[in-house]
């Protein structure tokens, strides 16, 4: 993958999406705290065409875990700490924040809203399925857990809990049925569950291991040699090519004792939910990748981006004499094997039923 840019802040870049900012075409993110001990981060957005960017501070509002479209122009529904918000930017580019929805009991700072998706099931077109993680990434005690806000009645329920931090969120078809596909980071793997049983009240969440990042054969069929330890799944992006779902997976490695590449392992998942890995990208100089996506570029071909993060590791490394310029940066490279591209079954944006 190429170098595209440098975030405007490096520490955790997260949440990589395509969307629109004042009727321009963006690739955005999130910072999820701008140095190690903030207790804030911000929105960024950066013109596909112009190059372009933009910063959108959340000083004053926490620390942004994710964040969707809506329906309503240059206005995001923002995963904040606790709380389900909508961020609007201007055109002038101040920011306003309202309150949506707020998670009871949650031991803030220390869990924190991690990843979320909206449901793309018309009756429920407003929940949030929304992860917390534990900042302190305690595998023993498992404190984290996933989440769904009914759009309906604003009722809360547990879909995955005595997690430790629960990471992306995406949907894919398996037997004509679409699931949510979701990262349990700590335990390396991705488990799916039907969306008809997200969405039956009481009904049994029974999920099922999509992908085991702990299993060598997944890795030896693809290439021998390429497994490692330190195959931590982070954000996930989700496609359509012709009759096979295909998701990609960042990986944060976590090791510090060399500068290596970063990876982002795509996988194919057959209508039967048979999978296997299709592609590895590498990522130069920068390891701890955080989250893909798919964007379109103005000639029409779909590229694969990511964010890779720092997040501790110039401090780590900051004796080795390499270079370290690529941490934090955002990569991309084109997907020229998989055109055309089909939308996954989610919607394109959050559809704000009425003003808060």
């Amino acid at each position: 993958m190429y170098l595209r840019f440098i975030p405007p802040q490096t520490y955790l870049p997260e949440g990589l999406q395509e969307t629109i900012l004042h009727d321009k075409r963006v690739v955005a993110g999130i910072t999820i705290q701008v140095h190690a001990s903030a207790s804030y981060g911000v929105l960024w957005f950066h013109g596909i065409e112009d190059g372009v960017t933009k910063i959108a501070s959340l000083e004053g509002h926490g620390r942004p875990g994710w964040f969707r479209p809506t329906s309503k122009k240059d206005t995001f529904v923002v995963g904040l700490e606790n709380r389900v918000c909508l961020v609007t930017i201007t055109p002038s580019e101040s920011v306003h924040v309202k309150q949506l929805y707020e998670i009871p009991g949650v031991d803030i700072p220390r869990i924190m809203m991690n990843d979320g998706c909206i449901s793309p099931n018309n009756d429920i077109i407003c929940d949030k399925i929304t992860g917390f993680k534990d900042a302190n990434f305690d595998v023993s005690k498992k404190l984290a857990y996933t989440r769904v806000i009914s759009g309906k009645d604003a009722s809360i329920t547990t879909l995955f809990d005595h997690e430790v931090c629960a990471n992306g969120n995406g949907f894919v078809t398996i037997n004509e049925e679409l699931h949510l596909v979701h990262v349990e980071t700590a335990s390396q793997s991705i488990k799916a569950v039907s969306l008809s049983q997200i969405t039956e009240p009481g009904s049994e969440k029974r999920s099922f291991t999509l992908i085991n990042f702990k299993d060598h054969s997944w890795f030896d069929q693809f290439a021998p040699g390429i497994w490692h330890e330190a195959l931590l799944p982070d954000g996930i992006c989700c496609w359509k090519s012709g009759q096979c779902n295909r998701i990609a997976v960042a990986v944060f490695d976590y090791r510090h004792d060399a500068l290596r590449d970063g990876q982002v392992i795509q996988f194919a998942i057959d209508s039967k939910g048979s999978v296997l890995i299709d592609a590895i990208y590498s990522i130069p100089a920068s390891p701890r990748v955080t989250h893909p996506a798919i964007v379109q570029r103005a000639d029409g071909i779909f590229e694969l981006w990511a964010t890779t993060a720092d997040e501790g590791l110039l401090d780590k490394i900051s004796h080795l004499e390499v270079n370290k310029s690529n941490i934090g940066g955002c990569f991309s490279i084109p997907l020229l094997e998989y055109q055309p591209l089909h939308g996954s079954g989610a919607p394109d944006a959050y559809q704000i039923l009425s003003d808060p």
